[in-house]
């Protein structure tokens, strides 16, 4: 059912103000507290974007493969999603969107939740020339579990704003070399602006070092057991494991998640913006 509304405000960072337009057109559009939706086995493939343009969605046919809002909880599994202008899955309102065993390519977002909304990403596929692999705003929540994700021009996941949340769990990132402004970077596992919270195993940042735990202007890192968390299962998925979870606070700016730089490249044996060398992240 498509629903009407008035479209949010574009953002700053500039946004396209479509993203959180609630009339934009979706393939499938659940609304309503009342509406429980399961879909299984389906693709939806929009037209194909000028790979020479990366940062210019374009005008691909397809804003949307399913949007959830105002309370509707949609079920999704063993689905194929690609060349989708704004994001393949979009939760808003208080709606939920659960996905598992999903192949998401080629859009601008792979997923993203705002204004009260969750997704849950559980053994999903993330390849293919997304802008962000995802995005939580404005009070909106992801939860990633167990996925792979690679080819994100500027990062796998962000939390934007207050109440914006992110959780990653025993996830793949498989960071690419790429050029922006005249400047080649490798592009990071999440970034965190304007209040929101990324939270990640305790373990796992041992390793991979994606923040420290030193004392940092802004930073708010906490360390607690994974099912302490109100709104979310327990994101180890069994036994509680230490998590962090770090909440960024300044202003405009960003907290970017670290690279590690002293480990050797990977070859993958699909290129990416003219590269086929990754690294873990």
């Amino acid at each position: 059912r498509f629903s009407g509304g008035d479209g949010e405000e574009s953002d700053s960072d500039g946004d396209n103000p479509q993203l959180y337009a609630r009339d934009t057109l979706g393939a499938v559009v659940a609304s309503g507290a009342d509406v429980r939706l399961e879909l299984r086995g389906l693709a939806w493939v929009g037209e194909e974007l000028d790979e020479d343009v990366p940062e210019d969605p374009g005008p691909l046919f397809l804003p949307f493969a399913i949007d959830a809002q105002d309370g509707a909880r949609v079920d999704v599994e063993n689905c194929w999603l690609s060349s989708i202008s704004r994001a393949a899955l979009r939760a808003s309102s208080g709606a939920s969107i659960y996905a598992r065993d999903l192949t998401i390519g080629l859009s601008s977002k792979g997923v993203m939740a705002y204004d009260g909304g969750s997704v849950i990403v559980e053994n999903c596929l993330f390849k293919g020339n997304h802008i962000y692999g995802g995005m939580a705003h404005n009070g909106g929540r992801i939860d990633v579990r167990s996925c792979r994700i690679d080819c994100c021009f500027l990062v796998g996941f962000c939390a934007r704003g207050v109440g914006s949340h992110i959780r990653i769990r025993k996830t793949v990132y498989m960071s690419r070399l790429v050029e922006l402004a005249d400047e080649e970077s490798w592009t990071p596992r999440f970034t965190i602006k304007r209040g929101g919270c990324v939270t990640f195993s305790a373990t796992e940042n041992e390793t991979y070092r994606w923040a420290s735990t030193e004392p940092y202007p802004n930073v708010e890192l906490v360390e607690c057991d994974g099912g302490d968390l109100e709104g979310f299962e327990d994101l180890s998925g069994g036994e509680p494991e230490p998590v962090l979870s770090l909440t960024y606070e300044a202003g405009g700016a960003e907290f970017v998640s670290r690279v590690r730089l002293d480990e050797p490249t990977e070859t993958s044996n699909y290129w990416f913006d003219g590269s086929s060398g990754y690294r873990l992240a």
